[in-house]
């Protein structure tokens, strides 16, 4: 079993984990440490507690957009034709042009906020 120390708003937290995961934990754990930072920025001190529910929250939002566009695209792939490869780069191009836009909104409303 392996061993993690992570750091998240300046608090460690010992965590174990399947052995050779330590550094994705890590990788997870700064991704969560930045958009933490990023949220108490915009709303100022709130309690720990609040901040990681209302981060949880944002987080949760854009992994549910993510798998709404994910359903949207696997949608439209299924009625190309199989062999027209570039009707599928065009749906992807288009997907990941749509993607990009919801993230860089969803970063717009955490600075806003």
């Amino acid at each position: 079993m392996g061993k993690v120390n992570i750091q998240i708003h300046n608090r460690s937290y010992p965590m174990e984990c399947d052995d050779g995961q330590e550094t994705h934990i890590e990788n997870m754990a700064s991704e969560i440490d930045i958009k933490i930072r990023d949220v108490a920025k915009s709303v100022g001190n709130i309690g720990d507690i609040r901040l990681m529910v209302m981060t949880s929250i944002l987080m949760a939002d854009e992994i549910h957009e993510l798998k709404k566009q994910n359903k949207e695209l696997t949608q439209k792939i299924k009625f190309k034709p199989k062999n027209d490869a570039q009707n599928y780069e065009e749906v992807f191009a288009t997907a990941i042009e749509k993607v990009a836009k919801k993230i860089e909104a969803l970063a717009e409303k955490v600075k806003k906020n």
